[in-house]
């Protein structure tokens, strides 16, 4: 098989001991040293991806803080009023738990270690790529519509990688709209696969550019705006998931993103 972007190999079993099985060992020393390369890029990645939603987080966490203190202020100026301060016990709590849920998302979504595949609700993986994109984006004019059925769609996978996966597209969409758009995910179930689309109204990927967007480093982006590296481990993510990837795109009209991953029959363990 041919390697592929991203993607990362399996190690060939050596049965010669002979020229070809020399080359058998070097091709799978190169092999290893080209899956140590993805594992990184999909470190980098990620620690980006944190960076750029960095300044959504303190937005996020500063706001209820702030309501706290108002709240506290007022307990502190009225203390007998227990009515007042039955009221904004209940305001405090909600606020620290808003920073809880903010917290724990993205240290689950930065953690390290191996990945560990379980069967999961795709619809629950894109809540969550939702939930930490949208800490970058809500400053922008996004029109963020989900399009699913009731029912769960079950992949076996690992939840950080997949995560990853949608926050990359999502995030990919919204730099490609930052005068304002819609950005449409479809989730549907064809067996033997479950189907993703991401759709945005931007700006369109040339024709040209569209077979190196899986490259790494390849990037239209402006210098400083991007790693190029969001694709290519996208791919190798999804490609590692037994899933495939397609990119559509027509210039001034937008691109269409479809990430196809086999259908998992049993039930959920997360």
């Amino acid at each position: 098989t041919r390697f592929q972007p991203g993607r990362r190999r399996e190690e060939i079993p050596v049965y010669r001991n002979d020229e070809l099985g020399d080359l058998t060992i070097s091709v799978n020393a190169m092999t290893a040293r080209l899956n140590e390369t993805h594992q990184q890029m999909m470190r980098t990645e990620k620690l980006v991806s944190v960076g750029i939603m960095a300044a959504g987080i303190a937005h996020e966490i500063n706001n209820p803080i702030t309501g706290i203190q108002n709240c506290l202020r007022r307990i502190q100026a009225n203390p007998g009023d227990a009515t007042q301060t039955a009221e904004y016990v209940g305001v405090m709590l909600n606020g620290a738990l808003h920073i809880e849920t903010v917290v724990r998302g993205l240290l689950d979504f930065s953690r390290a270690g191996s990945p560990q595949q379980t069967a999961l609700d795709l619809r629950s993986v894109v809540t969550r790529a939702i939930d930490l994109a949208t800490l970058r984006t809500k400053k922008q004019k996004l029109t963020l519509v989900r399009e699913e059925p009731d029912t769960e769609l079950v992949v076996k996978g690992d939840s950080a990688q997949l995560t990853q996966v949608f926050i990359n597209l999502i995030l990919n969409a919204s730099d490609a709209m930052p005068n304002g758009g819609t950005v449409t995910i479809n989730l549907t179930e064809v067996p033997p696969n479950i189907v993703a689309i991401v759709r945005d109204t931007g700006a369109g990927i040339a024709a040209a550019d569209l077979p190196k967007v899986f490259d790494p480093f390849f990037t239209t982006k402006e210098v400083g705006k991007g790693t190029g590296l969001g694709l290519a481990v996208t791919h190798g993510i999804v490609h590692d998931h037994q899933g495939t990837i397609e990119i559509d795109s027509v210039v001034g009209q937008g691109t269409t993103v479809t990430v196809q991953l086999p259908q998992h029959l049993g039930a959920t363990t997360t």
